[in-house]
C-alpha cells in the first residue's frame, strides 16, 4: 500500500513537469535534414547516427527573414560571405549584406562592349565543359550496361556478383574523374572571366569613375554571381 502511495505522489509530481517539457519542445520540434542544400534552413543542429537533425528557421526576433546558410559555389566567392564554415567537401557561409551594382567604374559603351565579349567567352567555355563531361557520362553508362550483361552470363554466381561491384567501380571512377576535369575547366574559365572583367572596367579614364564600393574587390558586382554554381551537379 504504501509503494503503491509513493508511485501516486511521484506521479503526480513528474506529471505537470513533464506536460511543461513538452510544450516547451513542441515550438521547436526537431525535424531530419534531407540533404545539403537544406542546411541553411535549420539551426541548433545536431546529428544522431548518420543522419542530421535541426531546428528549421523561421523568421528572426525583428520579424525579417534570418540570414541563410549557403553553399559557397568556389573560392572567387568567399569575400561575399562571412562566417564562412565547411560541412563535408563543400564550403558554406552567411552572404554579407552588400549593395548590387556593375562594378567600381560607370559601365561605358566601350566598357559595356568588352563585358558582353567576356561574358561570351566564359560561357562558351562552360558549354564545353558541360558537353564534354555529359559525352562521357553517357558512355560511361553504356559502358556499365555493357559489364553488367555480360557479368549475368557468367554460370558461377559469386564470379558474378564480384563482376556487378567491378561495373560499379569502374562507372563510379569514370563519373568522379570526368566530374574533377570538368570542374577544373569551369574553375579556369572563371578565373579568366573575372581577371577579363576587371580589365574592362580600366578601359574608362579617370573622368568616369564613380566611387561604389572602391575598397572591395567584387563585393556586390551582379556579374560576379550569375548562377554558375548550379552547374555544379
Amino acid at each position: 500500500m504504501k509503494k503503491i502511495l509513493v508511485c501516486l505522489l511521484a506521479l503526480t509530481f513528474f506529471v505537470p513537469f513533464l506536460t511543461s517539457a513538452a510544450a516547451t519542445t513542441s515550438d521547436q520540434v526537431l525535424e531530419k535534414i534531407l540533404s545539403p542544400e537544406q542546411i541553411k534552413n535549420f539551426k541548433v543542429m545536431k546529428r544522431e547516427g548518420n543522419s542530421l537533425y535541426g531546428i528549421k528557421i523561421q523568421k528572426s526576433e525583428n520579424g525579417a527573414e534570418a540570414k541563410k546558410l549557403e553553399k559557397i559555389s568556389g573560392p572567387w566567392d568567399m569575400s561575399l560571405f562571412e562566417k564562412i564554415k565547411q560541412i563535408g567537401s563543400a564550403l558554406w557561409g552567411y552572404k554579407k549584406q552588400i549593395t548590387e551594382h556593375f562594378g567600381v567604374t560607370a559601365v561605358t559603351s566601350e566598357v559595356a562592349t568588352c563585358l558582353k565579349t567576356t561574358i561570351d567567352k566564359k560561357d562558351s567555355a562552360v558549354k564545353s565543359s558541360v558537353t564534354t563531361a555529359s559525352g562521357e557520362l553517357v558512355v560511361a553508362i553504356d559502358a556499365r550496361g555493357l559489364c553488367q550483361k555480360t557479368a549475368l552470363d557468367l554460370t558461377d554466381n559469386k564470379t558474378a556478383i564480384k563482376s556487378f561491384k567491378v561495373c560499379k567501380e569502374n562507372f563510379n571512377k569514370t563519373v568522379k574523374d570526368s566530374r574533377s576535369v570538368s570542374k577544373k575547366a569551369r574553375d579556369g574559365a572563371w578565373k579568366i572571366y573575372r581577371e577579363e572583367v576587371r580589365a574592362c572596367y580600366k578601359l574608362n579614364n579617370t573622368a568616369t569613375t564613380t566611387a561604389v564600393e572602391e575598397d572591395s574587390d567584387d563585393g556586390g558586382n551582379v556579374l560576379m554571381d550569375d548562377g554558375g554554381n548550379n552547374l555544379d551537379l
